[in-house]
């Protein structure tokens, strides 16, 4: 591996047939190479995986099947493609760590599930999982007013990731009401949604529901709903036309528009409940300002705020003595000239633009403050953080060259025999920490960001 940051880090390599092995810390020096040696892989178990119907007992084919180790879900899996299930419902993955493994199985026609497993001290094992048909979920829109029916409101359901956090794609599952305002929609996987209700003349509705076989049919009563006014002046007063206005509720909605020639947006239906509002010269390359504001059925709510004046923020990243194209230069705001930093578990500001052929990137619109400017790589199963830095925006533009450093590391991989091991997986996992405060991401207080770098071993281990 070469390209890397001095810091500390640690490897992980992963190998068909053989048990994850992860290294202890290390230091990586700039401009050296530092050899890990010979490093030995032990053999793990081989896991005969069969898939039936919960219900039945029927067999499944092609069900799609991926195995993650004791270490959680956030860790790689043991076969990037994954395995499937045969004519008969079986398939056998190899070098599964002892210990406690987590088993996806995906299938079109039933619901995902994943299932934890002990992994015994033994050279094989087999296990048999069950899964089961997707659910259906049903019910009706109200007026919460005077209890009629609200005829043509959709009902959208997306799928939970994790609390607070949802996955939105065009095949979710949807329906309309009818003249009685009943719904139904079949085939849903069990789970969690968050559940979205929008009628015209009425408040956009939202909230989480558990799918399961038993769910029996939901009410949903639709409110009017309030009236959210923003307004956006500089220090002068003057009105600032054109920002692009974001409410957005927990768990009750969103609404978003653009400030008009007076400096100010009207969001009109907007569900009872808190809103964290955001207001940005623009959507893409900017810095958005946030606040909180309560919102009542049937009253306006208001939200006032006043901006810095804004430039622009470029650079250009050079790697290995040329342009570096296609990196992720990612700007985060510490705080506004002449007030506080927003603290942990605040809104967290930030804007994220893409370096071009030349290694440019460019932010604007960008208010007089203090930001966290990071330079990386983000790719599928690949996170690599080049550069960081702490920049003060002041009364004018600014133009940053970055000239990234690098070292590297070698090693060798050999099972217990000493025969090499051809097509080991090895990650770098690099740990930095964060040089003031702390970062909050769902909840929790993070004091360091990790990294990580792949490559596999050729012929020679």
């Amino acid at each position: 591996m070469s390209g890397l940051d001095p810091s500390t880090a640690h490897v992980r390599i992963i190998a068909k047939g053989y048990q994850h092995l992860k290294t202890g810390e290390f230091e990586l020096r700039g401009g050296e190479i530092t050899d890990l040696g010979v490093l030995e892989l032990e053999k793990g178990v081989t896991l005969g995986i069969t898939v039936v119907t919960g219900d039945q007992g029927v067999l499944v084919s092609n069900a799609g099947i991926k195995v993650r180790d004791q270490d959680g879900t956030n860790e790689p899996t043991i076969s990037e493609e994954g395995a499937q299930t045969d004519e008969y419902g079986t398939c056998t993955v190899e070098g599964i760590a002892r210990g406690t493994a987590y088993i996806a199985v995906s299938h079109k026609d039933y619901t995902d599930k994943t299932f934890q497993v002990e992994i015994l001290e033994t050279d094989a094992q087999d296990v048999t999982l069950k899964v089961r048909k997707p659910a259906s979920f049903s019910g009706t829109v109200v007026s919460a007013a005077d209890g009629l029916p609200a005829v043509g409101a959709s009902i959208v359901l997306h799928k939970m990731i994790r609390e607070s956090t949802w996955f939105t794609s065009f095949d979710d599952p949807q329906a309309k009401t009818d003249r009685l305002g009943e719904f139904s929609i079949e085939k849903v996987p069990v789970g969690r949604y968050r559940v979205e209700v929008t009628c015209e003349g009425f408040a956009d509705y939202s909230t989480e529901v558990a799918v399961d076989y038993g769910t029996g049919p939901q009410t949903f009563r639709l409110s009017k709903g309030g009236t959210l006014i923003v307004s956006v002046r500089n220090k002068a007063g003057d009105p600032m036309q054109a920002y692009e206005v974001n409410a957005r509720g927990h768990r009750i909605g969103s609404g978003e528009g653009r400030t008009d020639e007076n400096g100010e947006c009207v969001i009109p239906n907007l569900m009872a409940g808190t809103f964290n509002v955001s207001v940005s010269r623009s959507r893409e390359n900017s810095i958005a300002r946030k606040s909180e504001v309560e919102v009542f059925d049937g009253k306006t709510s208001r939200v006032d705020f006043v901006v810095n004046p804004s430039y622009s923020v470029s650079g250009k990243v050079i790697r290995d003595g040329k342009p570096a194209r296609g990196l992720r230069v990612l700007l985060t705001l510490r705080s506004f000239e002449g007030e506080s930093f927003p603290g942990a578990g605040g809104p967290i500001s930030e804007a994220v633009v893409e370096t071009g052929a030349d290694g440019r990137f460019r932010f604007q619109h960008i208010e007089q403050g203090r930001y966290d400017l990071d330079v990386e790589e983000l790719s599928p199963g690949k996170h690599e953080r080049f550069h960081s830095r702490i920049i003060e925006v002041e009364d004018h533009d600014q133009d940053i060259s970055i000239v990234l450093s690098s070292t590297s590391i070698s090693g060798t991989v050999r099972d217990a025999r000493g025969d090499p091991v051809a097509g080991a997986e090895i990650t770098l996992y690099k740990s930095e920490p964060l040089e003031q405060g702390t970062l909050s991401f769902d909840g929790k207080n993070e004091t360091s960001r990790t990294f990580r770098w792949g490559v596999k071993s050729d012929d020679e281990g």
